[in-house]
């Protein structure tokens, strides 16, 4: 029998082009392993960073109600401090004395603050804070009108309101060329 001849050459393989992998592109396939560990460290990441953001508010807080406690004390005569703030307000009596001196028509308002140990009752109180809403409305501090007594005295409000509040305060008082300038403050 004969046998088959050989060709000389051999035959070429036919392969097919794998594709191309970018540089920056991992060359695996499957998802990446997410680990316990890896996880956790991202969670604390994440914490550290909220406990930071939380300790600028806190400071920013901190340093407004610094600021607005010396301007207040300054411009009313009234002792204003950083330990009680929103209760040295609550009586609406020092912010109603920065309006009637700023020149604002129509602030009326109990004060007894000259007098002997008298103190204001709290309708007299609550009618303070009603005026003070009524003549910052008059000059065009913006949500004036949202205002209560009980934002002065819930300690919880001073962030939500009582501070957004008086930057507004005092924003609108030195913007309407009115005798007092803004605290030195940074928002």
């Amino acid at each position: 029998m004969a046998k088959p001849s050989k060709p000389s050459k051999p035959l070429a393989k036919t392969v097919k082009p794998k594709p191309a992998v970018a540089k920056t592109q991992k060359a695996h396939s499957g998802p990446a392993k997410v680990t316990k560990l890896s996880l956790a460290k991202n969670q604390n990441k994440s914490n550290a960073a909220a406990a930071a953001s939380s300790e600028r508010k806190e400071s920013d807080r901190e340093n407004l109600v610094h600021s607005y406690a010396v301007w207040i004390t300054k411009n009313s005569n009234v002792n204003v401090s950083e330990n009680s703030f929103s209760k040295n307000l609550s009586d609406g009596v020092a912010l109603c004395r920065i309006l009637k001196k700023a020149g604002v028509p129509r602030v009326s308002f109990v004060d007894y603050s000259n007098s002997n140990n008298q103190m204001l009752t709290l309708k007299e109180k609550r009618g303070n804070i009603a005026a003070l809403r009524r003549s910052c409305m008059l000059v065009g501090v913006k949500d004036a009108d949202k205002l209560d007594y009980e934002d002065f005295v819930r300690i919880s409000n001073l962030n939500k309101k009582l501070v957004p509040f008086l930057q507004k305060f005092s924003q609108t008082l030195s913007t309407k060329k009115i005798r007092y300038q803004t605290p030195n403050h940074t928002p």
